[in-house]
């Protein structure tokens, strides 16, 4: 995975924002090793019960993200 780049960051906040409006929350993967499956990936979480929502087991990419938090309810 290449490093983040700026619009990457812009997307990532972006769609924090998009799930904190849907009363979710994006939670990313804190694992350091490149080499790891889940490694900058993302999951939609319920904040209030700590639950993953989506995402699971090994979390998505900020495209499905985007994709999960873009379709009509």
């Amino acid at each position: 995975m290449p490093a983040t780049t700026d619009t990457d960051a812009a997307q990532e906040a972006r769609l924090r924002r998009l799930a904190r409006r849907q009363g979710f929350a994006l939670m990313k993967s804190r694992c350091r090793t490149p080499e790891a499956i889940e490694y900058g990936r993302f999951w939609i979480i319920d904040p209030d019960r700590n639950w993953i929502v989506a995402g699971a087991p090994a979390g998505w990419t900020l495209d499905d993200v985007e994709d999960w938090l873009n379709q009509p309810a």
